[in-house]
């Protein structure tokens, strides 16, 4: 209806692909699929946390910052699953095929020395005297 009670047919059927310069959406947006694109020059998100592979209960995930001319290939920020900390890929971390390899790795400073999940190489725990302990694997 255009507003004056008037029907008024686009024509459009469910197998066509309109385009549309602008569109104003009240209420949710469901989009079913395997793979979402959104292209934006900015990207604001007010949610204050991201959950990343979401659906799975293993296997690396992180962001990949392009820093190369091929598409999607650049550095990353990851969570390595077989390692079980956060690490970074400084090149060759692919977004299309997954592929990520740690070359570094994000050091901790943990808060008590007895967490098995920080007694990693290069991480950190300084006790109530003050004395600095460096893990070493």
């Amino acid at each position: 209806t255009n507003g004056v009670n008037t029907d008024v047919d686009s024509g459009l059927q469910t197998g066509d692909s309109p385009t549309f310069a602008s569109l104003t959406l009240t209420g949710d947006l469901n989009v079913n699929g395997t793979v979402t694109n959104i292209n934006s020059t900015d990207l604001n998100i007010e949610d204050k946390f991201i959950l990343l592979n979401s659906g799975s209960a293993s296997g690396n995930s992180g962001i990949i910052a392009q820093n190369s001319s091929s598409n999607g290939e650049g550095t990353a920020l990851f969570f390595d699953d077989t390692a079980n900390r956060w690490s970074l890929d400084y090149a060759g971390a692919n977004a299309n095929t997954d592929v990520v390899a740690a070359d570094a790795r994000i050091a901790a400073v943990a808060l008590a020395n007895d967490d098995a999940n920080y007694q990693k190489d290069g991480n950190i725990f300084v006790d109530g005297s003050g004395d600095v302990f460096i893990y070493v694997e």
